[in-house]
């Protein structure tokens, strides 16, 4: 547990936030995946639970999807919006 903290933080240092956050928020979908393809816990398990399991990594994966889009869309917005500003600055 401490060498991933560790791991977290000392990412911070070599790659963008983005990337850096996204993979910290995947570390559930990987232990769940490690639990359903290694130790296959879903197996002897209902239609019904496996359903709920698969739209819960589903609806986690689209959800870490959408926030990581969302913070590099905002990202190349500030760039293009400073660009504007700089444009009309000289202009003037």
């Amino acid at each position: 547990m401490a060498l991933g903290i560790w791991l977290t933080f000392y990412s911070h240092e070599g790659l963008h936030f983005v990337v850096s956050m996204t993979i910290v928020r995947c570390a559930p979908v990987i232990s769940a995946f490690w639990g359903i393809f290694v130790f296959h816990e879903l197996h002897g398990a209902g239609l019904k639970s496996q359903v709920f399991m698969g739209l819960s990594l589903f609806f986690y994966l689209t959800a870490i999807t959408l926030i990581t889009m969302s913070i590099l869309f905002a990202d190349a917005e500030d760039e293009s919006t400073e660009e504007i500003r700089e444009a009309m600055l000289t202009q003037s």
